[in-house]
């Protein structure tokens, strides 16, 4: 088994404590000041660091391989904005904690939850055609709340 961590993973009951903090983070933040994009943040690591409803060896794998991924990606995209501003002389940018948490973290989250929409991992003790609808579902439903927050984070920036 792969782990993206040594701690143990809070268990699945926290994806909805860290969604509410989320939430309320990103409400905050969109009406009131944005200095409270960190109880944003706070909610989406919950999220992030918690067990799925039916954990199993494949949803660890694809956990540890989307983790090591954007991580890769995170570096890669700080290190070309940092040498494309010092190489060239009109090109500046603001590095704002959304690129350096937030991105990062919805970026795993779309990707986390895309793979589990295509690659189920079917339970035997319940039918087929079932199991893909309640995983599936699932899935999608995590998936839309993250591209909910990705999208009004996003319009808050360019406003």
């Amino acid at each position: 088994m792969k782990r993206i961590t040594y701690l143990p993973l809070y268990h699945y009951y926290f994806k909805y404590f860290g969604l509410l903090v989320c939430l309320i983070g990103l409400g905050l933040f969109l009406f009131m000041n944005p200095q409270y994009q960190l109880l944003l943040y706070i909610g989406l690591l919950i999220i992030v660091f918690s067990k799925e409803k039916t954990e199993s060896e494949l949803t660890e794998q694809i956990r540890a391989e989307v983790f090591k991924s954007v991580f890769g990606f995170t570096i890669a995209f700080a290190i070309a904005l940092h040498l494309t501003e010092v190489f060239s002389e009109s090109f500046t940018v603001e590095m704002t904690p959304f690129l350096y948490i937030g991105l990062p973290l919805l970026l795993y989250l779309l990707v986390f939850y895309i793979t589990h929409i295509f690659r189920i991992n079917i339970n035997s003790s319940q039918d087929l055609v079932q199991n893909l609808r309640s995983h599936r579902l699932f899935y999608i439903i995590w998936f839309l709340i993250i591209l909910t927050i990705l999208s009004l984070l996003i319009i808050r920036s360019i406003m």
